[in-house]
């Protein structure tokens, strides 16, 4: 008799164990199932935002103020930000994106754009200044900044010197301050604010840096400041601006180093030239516009004179 209750015991144990062992693996997907809920919520999450995504040992979100740009590099020249302040600033990125698109962009009928160059408002009541190279031959004007886009008018122009004086209908955030007559120093700072064409037409002012070179005669002509910048198609007309945010020039042109090459058997290049800030004004006073001068302040890093320029520069459009 034994041996059938044994024998009932190993068979009621045969029978259990294929029960515990599948809730053994119930268990084991459900906990498989969680991690897989949790990874796929967090590839959502990256997918959605790159910004917001764990980076890898040693990595950084890396700023670029002059570009508005955010990378993720080992090796950041420029500022370090956090993934609340790369969201930050990608959400910014895309609100600026988002208005300029949804903005009713300003033409004149019947009018071809054909060239896009900077300038920058000088008086509350909407006088702007620019190159007169960047409106010479154009049959329409407009500007767009960040009081609007209107149509402009052309008030004076000199040939001689290149430079602009336009009439719009803009109610300026801020008008420039030129910084009081003296000398600059060779190697201080100067940044050029405008529109350069890097490939696409920019609808938001991008700042280059430089250093000042000097003053220099051209062409055995005029004096004009001289730059070591990147300076582009676009940026012409635009504000040269020191540590500051004060205007000590309006840009003008690059040196072009194959003609400098072939003359001088020397490569120069990155080299710009703008009209000296002394030039630009004496060419105000003969037209009776009025200027605001600066006064002394901290010197401000590249982001923060961006922010300052966005509220003068604009961007000039010339219709054919």
């Amino acid at each position: 008799m034994p041996a059938p209750e044994q024998d009932s015991v190993r068979s009621d144990q045969r029978r259990r164990r294929p029960a515990g062992l599948l809730r053994l693996a119930l268990r084991h997907f459900q906990h498989l199932a969680v991690a897989a809920l949790l990874v796929s919520g967090l590839a959502a999450a990256a997918a959605a935002d790159p910004m917001a995504a764990p980076l890898g040992p040693g990595l950084v979100r890396c700023y670029d103020p002059a570009l508005q740009t955010i990378t993720i590099t080992a090796n950041c020249h420029d500022q370090i930000v956090t993934a609340a302040q790369a969201q930050a600033i990608e959400q910014r990125r895309e609100e600026r994106v988002k208005q300029a698109v949804e903005a009713k962009p300003v033409s004149i009928p019947g009018r071809h754009l054909t060239r896009l160059g900077s300038g920058f408002m000088v008086t509350a009541n909407g006088m702007a200044l620019t190159n007169n190279h960047v409106i010479a031959g154009c049959a329409g004007l407009t500007t767009e900044g960040a009081s609007g886009a209107t149509a402009a008018m052309l008030v004076a122009a000199d040939p001689a010197d290149d430079l602009a004086l336009l009439a719009t209908r803009l109610a300026p955030e801020a008008v420039v301050a030129f910084r009081p007559p003296g000398l600059l120093a060779t190697g201080s700072f100067a940044g050029i604010v405008g529109y350069p064409d890097l490939g696409l037409p920019r609808i938001t002012p991008l700042l280059t840096p430089g250093r000042v070179m000097g003053m220099a005669a051209h062409a055995g002509q005029k004096t004009h400041l001289v730059l070591k910048a990147d300076v582009r198609h676009g940026d012409s007309g635009g504000p040269v601006v020191d540590d500051e945010g004060a205007v000590i020039g309006i840009i003008q042109a690059e040196i072009n180093t194959p003609v400098v090459y072939e003359k001088l058997h020397e490569v120069i290049e990155d080299v710009g030239l703008a009209v000296p800030e002394a030039t630009v004004l004496r060419f105000l006073e003969r037209h009776h516009i009025g200027y605001r001068l600066a006064v002394r302040s901290p010197a401000l890093d590249q982001p923060a004179l961006l922010r300052r320029a966005q509220a003068f520069v604009l961007r000039i459009g010339c219709w054919t």
